[in-house]
């Protein structure tokens, strides 16, 4: 009997077996491509060995997916300490004329001489 001359029930049964074995493995049946399991049928393979390599190829798709977005986090998180070192290298620029470093802080405002310090007083706080 040729693998051609099979009957539809048993063709069912084995992309049944297919989808079993890849959820039995921890994978998706849901993500098992049908015209590869059929070719599998076709040329022979085992359900066990269809679904062996159908876990393959869904795991190696997860870890290329799960290495890109360690790499997007690792870019962030670059990034975001960058702007943190940034940030820490400058100091808080003078509320009332924003021209230089505040120095001290009067009525709310940090402010960065005696001239602007009296300015502050004199402003309500918000």
């Amino acid at each position: 009997m040729s693998v051609f001359d099979r009957d539809d029930k048993e063709y069912d049964c084995y992309h049944g077996d297919v989808f079993y074995d890849v959820w039995r493995g921890g994978g998706n049946p849901d993500a098992v491509d049908y015209d590869r399991t059929t070719r599998d049928y076709y040329n022979g393979f085992s359900s066990g060995e269809s679904a062996s390599n159908e876990l393959h190829r869904q795991r190696r798709i997860h870890e290329s997916v799960r290495e890109r977005r360690q790499a997007e986090e690792y870019e962030r998180q670059l990034q975001y300490e960058q702007h943190c070192e940034e940030q820490q290298g400058q100091s808080p620029r003078c509320d009332i004329c924003g021209q230089h470093e505040a120095v001290t802080g009067v009525n709310g405002y940090g402010v960065c001489s005696q001239e602007c310090a009296n300015v502050a007083t004199t402003k309500e706080t918000s």
